[in-house]
């Protein structure tokens, strides 16, 4: 039995280095995009002048505003952004790395409910690792509310959950 145990810790030592390898890339992946200084999607730009409408203090709903200042989304990520807009200044790196934040935190929220269940802390750092890899290639890291909307998405079912359900947990 010692050599299928120390095989099974090389498996799962294999698992983490491959996961950690395709976080590794996704990271430098996203390093070179979010700081970019061009738009990485069509409708990016209407997010940094919702943005910057906000930060002066105009009303992006406004009808002398359309149709130049389209805004789909709604206006939560705009407040979540608005601190570091204000801070930083309305560009797209700021409004990116608010995005990645939160794809960081939705990742953080995943192994945090696996180590509820009693998975290893392996595992869940490895399907928190592989998460990130499959969220940091896509549009989540772009100036949209795509991350912030996974995150209220997962954490909508996880606290409830967490708290088996409870009257409070469910409000």
């Amino acid at each position: 039995m010692p050599g299928r145990e120390r095989r099974a810790n090389y498996l799962r030592l294999g698992i983490l280095v491959l996961a950690g390898g395709f976080a590794v890339y996704v990271a430098a992946w996203i390093a070179l995009n979010v700081f970019s200084h061009y738009p990485l999607e069509f409708r990016e730009n209407a997010a940094l002048f919702t943005a910057d409408l906000q930060n002066r203090g105009e009303n992006p709903y406004a009808l002398e505003y359309r149709p130049v200042y389209v805004n789909v989304y709604g206006i939560g990520y705009y407040w979540i952004c608005y601190p570091f807009t204000r801070l930083f200044g309305c560009h797209y790196t700021v409004l990116r790395l608010v995005s990645c934040s939160f794809i960081i935190a939705t990742c953080w929220v995943l192994m945090w409910v696996l180590r509820i269940d009693g998975v290893s802390r392996l595992f869940a750092v490895v399907a928190a690792l592989f998460l990130f890899v499959q969220l940091g290639q896509g549009l989540s890291i772009v100036a949209r509310p795509d991350s912030l909307g996974l995150f209220l998405f997962l954490a909508s079912l996880i606290v409830p959950y967490q708290f088996h359900f409870s009257l409070p947990s469910l409000f």
